[in-house]
């Protein structure tokens, strides 16, 4: 009875954990003077995933885990 209970537990903190939706995080790159800065690498400390900006300094990372991040 006592591994039948323990395992609902784990199979209910599966579900809610795969019901957690991936997001995405976004910006603008700017100067020190407040203009914005085209194609440079903008990544997520601790992942692998990188980007460049676009020609207006916009960068976009999409399906990232819930989490913090540090952005580079």
């Amino acid at each position: 009875m006592r591994y039948f209970i323990l395992l609902l537990l784990f199979a209910g903190i599966s579900m809610s954990f795969a019901n957690v939706a991936p997001g995405s995080i976004s910006g603008v790159v700017k100067s020190k003077d407040g203009n914005p800065v085209p194609f440079v690498t903008v990544r997520l400390l601790g992942t692998t995933l990188g980007t460049t900006t676009n020609s207006k300094g916009e960068f976009q990372f999409s399906r990232v885990k819930p989490g913090s991040y540090q952005i580079k």
